[in-house]
């Protein structure tokens, strides 16, 4: 199996050395989402480090990210928690010179300076305390969405890596139930120990704070929920949002474009296979034997 960690010295974490990460299969290759939150990445939010994106469509992947190559070939039985399964492998397909990883939905918008979330984090990101993951704290879970992880620590245990196996275990235990129910779970399990990220620094918009123009730096916008009008956030409220690159855009959340999958090929190394790695254990079995 791939190694989750590297157990070297700790250095301060920086733009240099902190990447973000998305992950995009299936449908939310062809919409608009995840370019508009790459652009607002780059915009507003002034980060001008790594970004990586785990699809299985690496032709899509937004001009100013680096596509990760999954093979998805014989699980797609799963549906979409398959997809999210991807959220605890990331210290295995993300090169290792990243010691500070920035996971994000793809329907997270940015309305502020990345490097104030960088700067919440910096004793966690020097590997002090026992904390295995910086997440969102919700009413009586861990939100799924956003997550910081790291490699090092001053113990190797508090890496983020034992957190992610045990959210993993939980999700292969029942891949019918959510993600986040198995985040809990593991959570609950004390295998895994998050700590919240302080400071306001992450919200989900309503109608009237985006017509105040009042944005957190992290915006979870939910792609199934507020994008689609729902939560008290209408489509004359998102028509106005204007913390994307060029202003507000009316249509800019139901764009689908799959123009992207044409492109001229390019060959990518397959970071993660799926099938060989751990899709056996799932009973689903693979096409073609």
């Amino acid at each position: 199996s791939l190694s989750c960690g590297r157990r070297g010295g700790l250095q301060a974490q920086s733009a240099e050395n902190a990447a973000v990460v998305y992950i995009s299969f299936g449908q939310t290759t062809t919409e608009s989402i995840l370019n508009v939150s790459v652009a607002t990445l780059r915009g507003v939010g002034e980060f001008g480090g790594a970004a990586y994106v785990v699809t299985d469509q690496p032709r899509c992947a937004p001009p100013t990210t680096t596509p990760l190559l999954v093979d998805l070939e014989g699980c797609r039985s799963m549906g979409t928690i398959l997809y999210k399964y991807f959220k605890t492998k990331l210290l295995d397909v993300v090169p290792r010179r990243h010691r500070l990883l920035l996971y994000m939905d793809v329907d997270i918008l940015v309305g502020g300076p990345i490097a104030r979330v960088l700067a919440a984090v910096r004793p966690f990101a020097n590997g002090e305390g026992k904390a295995h993951v910086v997440g969102i704290a919700e009413r009586n879970h861990w939100h799924g969405g956003f997550a910081i992880l790291r490699r090092d620590a001053h113990d190797p245990a508090t890496t983020s890596a034992p957190c992610l196996e045990a959210w993993g275990r939980e999700i292969l235990k029942d891949h019918g139930n959510s993600d986040q129910v198995a985040l809990r779970r593991a959570v609950e399990s004390g295998s895994c120990v998050y700590a919240p990220l302080q400071g306001g620094l992450f919200g989900w918009p309503t109608g009237t704070s985006i017509r105040a123009r009042e944005y957190s730096v992290l915006n979870h916008f939910t792609r199934t929920g507020r994008l689609r009008g729902h939560h008290g956030v209408t489509k004359a409220d998102l028509d106005a949002v204007d913390i994307i690159p060029g202003g507000a855009r009316p249509g800019w959340y139901a764009v689908r474009d799959d123009s992207c999958r044409a492109r001229p090929h390019e060959t990518w190394p397959v970071v993660y296979d799926l099938a060989n790695a751990s899709c056996a254990r799932l009973g689903t079995g693979r096409k073609g034997g």
